[in-house]
Order: C-alpha cells, then structure tokens, then sequence
C-alpha cells in the first residue's frame, strides 16, 4: 500500500480507522468492538478483520485508508481516492463510494513498500494498525508502466464520477420519497399522542367519579339517618297531639264537675295544674315544629345533593362507556399505525430495491431511413380510433412521413409522423405512425 498524495507532510493526524468509519455509520459500535476483540487476539490489522467477519466491503476500508492518509492511495485492494469532507454533500443525500481500481493496473517493482506493524495486546483504544514507509528500492520499471497506471487511474476516477453523479440523481429522488414517508408516519404518531393524552384525562375523569360515588353513598346513609330522626319527631307530635287532647278533655269535665257544685278550691287548682301542663306540653311542641322544619328544611338540601350526586354519577357511567369507546378507537388506531408503518418499510426496501436495480439509460434508436421501405409490397397503418389504437394492412410501399392519410371510420385526416417496423412481433411489414390533423 503506498500514499500518492500527503499534503507535503502538512495534514493533520489521521484519524483512526474504527473512529472513521464509526462516524460515517459504515459499521456498527457492536461491530467495531468484535472486530478490535479479534485483533487482541490475531494481531491482523483491523480493516482485514472487518472485511473479513462481512462488516465492510474491501472497496470501503479502501477508501478508508485514502481518507486516512488525505488523497489518492494505492492499497492492497485497489485504488482509492476517499470519502472526501462531509459537508461536501447534503446530508440527506448519500452518495455511493468512488470504485476502487481493478487488478489490470499492475504493481510496478519500484513502488515504495509499506510494513504494517501489529498493534500490541494491551493497546485497546488502538482500532488501526500503525503504518511505517520502508526504504523504497531503486527504480528498475519503465516509465511507460507509470504512465499506463496513471492513465488507468484517470479512467476509472472518470467513470467513478459518473456512476456518483447518477447516484446522487437516484439518491435524491429516494431522499423525497422518505421525507414523504416519514411526514406521514410523524402524522399517524401525533394522532396516536392525541388519542393517548384524551384517554389520560377520561381516566382522571373516571378517578373524581369514583370519589363522588363514595360520597353518595356516605349522603345516602346520612338522609337515612335523618329520615329516621324525622319519623321520630312526626311519632312524638302524635303523642303530643293526644296528650293535648286528653288534657283538653279532663279540662272540660272539670269544669263541669265544678259547674256542678264541687269546691272552687280544688277545682281552680286542679285547672292551674292542667294549664301548666298544657302550657309546658305547647312549648314542647314549639320546639318541636321548630326541629322538625330544620331538618325538613336540611333533608331538602340533601336530597337535592342527592340529586346532584346522581348526575354525577350518570354523567361518570357515560365517561366510562366513552372511556371504553376511545380505548377502542385507540386500539384500532395503533394497529392501523403499525400496519402503515410496515407498509412504509416495504416500500422503503422496494424503493431501494428499485433504486439499486435501475438500468442504465440507453440511447434512443435512431429512425430508419424513409427510403428502406420504398419497395415493400404491402405496409401497415398504426392510429388511433374511436375508442382504442387500430391497425390496418394496406397494399404498396408505407406513406412518407408528413403524408396526409385517410382512414375509414376517422373524421379527420390522418398525419404520418414517422416509418419504421411494425409493432407486432414476427412481422417484417413497414408501419406508418399516424396522428390526428
């Protein structure tokens, strides 16, 4: 391997071989950690490993080398001129690796001889093998042979430039495709967030309807209890209402028992005592009204809470159904992005398939001359009819081109615009290409 261009010994300092390729993602950092573990082991230099375990062609550990030593490099896999800067291109556009010459360029006897010197076992963060110029014997081959590899090399960097330009064409084109691609499947992703974010709050919605449900059942037990205290207060009215009339009564008939002649005396006491009473027991029932419309004005409250809590609780189910509903939604959602994310990687290798297997552009045919055919006994009319393409045999030699022709079952006139050989296959007839005037 020799170097034909150093910078006049002013470049910086090469950097190194895994690093390189690393960095331009050409491997893998699992594969360039195996690939230094087997050099611990071997000793061989590590571009050997990597072409050798298939994490790199030869052709790119050549160009490698190249960019390592800053210019065009002879290597034992060929020519190489390197990758160049990587700002040179845009980024989204990757452009194949220059070809690497082909084993007609034939090494030269005078040719400065490099040793490749094993790296040390205890040298892991070493990933290149140090490279050394040995004294470069005299010069015995002709000139001419240098010449010859020069202009070899000039070829193949003149055909490598094309195949680059054309690649970089088709790279281009894939590089739209993916964008397109990779617009559509950020699109599915952010509808799936969305759906994700409003299944979030269904669910904290579900929480506080929870909450609410337990206190329904607290004010349930609360209006049962006061409902009870008022069942009560209604049974100690009754009782109330007819001690009130017994007293009533035995007021009366002490009236007319002192009606009757009876003392003044007791009787006056007896009806003072029963009016004391009364009047103690109409208290009792004052306070009693006045309970009795503070917890019927209190049960009233609860009851409208109750039927607060019961819209509420209406109002939880119905989050619940469309909790339900949108986790569906969710579901389908998410196998519908999975399946257009495949259909996207099927295209993606298809295009890339198509885009590795695009044929060369071959040149147009050029016309045959008008006057080949000016002896053909029959030839044959290509147009357009009414509803598809017609073809129709006639006798003598075809029309020239810019020939006006009439054809059955065409209003206008027929143009010829060109001769050549007709469109069926096995049929040695002339065929006269019509268009409509």
């Amino acid at each position: 391997m020799s170097t034909l261009a150093d910078n006049d010994g002013n470049r910086p300092p090469a950097e190194p071989l895994g690093t390189l390729l690393l960095n331009r993602g050409l491997i893998t950092a699992e594969q360039l950690a195996a690939a230094l573990e087997a050099q611990k082991g071997s000793g061989e230099p590590l571009g050997a490993i990597v072409v050798a375990q298939g994490f790199a062609t030869p052709a790119t550990i050549a160009q490698a080398l190249a960019t390592q030593s800053g210019g065009l490099l002879k290597t034992e896999y060929g020519f190489a001129t390197g990758f160049g800067s990587p700002t040179d291109r845009p980024a989204s556009i990757h452009i194949g690796e220059p070809p690497i010459s082909t084993a007609r360029i034939g090494v030269r006897p005078a040719a400065p001889v490099v040793a490749i010197a094993a790296p040390a076992p205890e040298a892991v963060e070493a990933d290149y093998p140090t490279v050394a110029l040995a004294e470069a014997p005299p010069m015995v081959a002709p000139v001419d042979n240098l010449a010859a590899d020069q202009d070899a090399v000039r070829a193949e960097l003149t055909a490598a430039s094309v195949e680059t330009e054309r690649l970089a064409s088709a790279n281009s084109r894939l590089a739209e495709m993916r964008a397109e691609l990779e617009q559509r499947l950020a699109h599915e992703t952010q509808r799936a967030a969305s759906l994700e974010s409003e299944l979030e709050e269904l669910r904290a919605s579900c929480s506080e309807a929870t909450e609410d449900a337990a206190r329904v059942t607290a004010l349930e037990a609360e209006i049962a209890a006061r409902d009870a205290a008022l069942e009560e207060f209604r049974v100690a009215a009754v009782a109330w209402q007819a001690a009130h009339a017994e007293l009533e009564q035995q007021l009366a008939q002490a009236t007319e028992h002192a009606a009757s002649g009876a003392t003044m005396e007791s009787v006056s006491t007896e009806l003072a005592e029963l009016r004391a009473e009364a009047l103690s027991r109409q208290t009792v029932h004052a306070e009693l009204e006045q309970r009795l419309a503070k917890e019927t004005e209190r049960a009233t409250a609860l009851e409208a809470e109750r039927a607060s809590v019961e819209e509420l609780r209406n109002a939880a189910s119905a989050a619940e159904s469309a909790r339900f509903d949108l986790e569906e939604r969710l579901a389908q959602e998410l196998a519908a992005a999975a399946l257009r994310h495949e259909t996207i990687t099927e295209l993606r290798l298809a295009l890339d398939a198509a885009v590795a297997a695009t044929p060369e552009p071959k040149p147009e045919s050029q016309p045959e001359p008008a006057d080949k055919w000016a002896s053909a006994e029959r030839h044959l009319l290509f147009f357009l009819g009414g509803e598809a393409y017609e073809l129709v045999e006639r006798a003598g030699p075809p029309p020239s081109p810019g020939a006006s022709v009439d054809v059955a079952g065409s209003v206008k006139a027929q143009i010829v615009t060109r001769v050549g050989s007709a469109p069926v296959p096995g049929s040695d007839l002339p065929c006269a290409y019509l268009i409509a005037a």
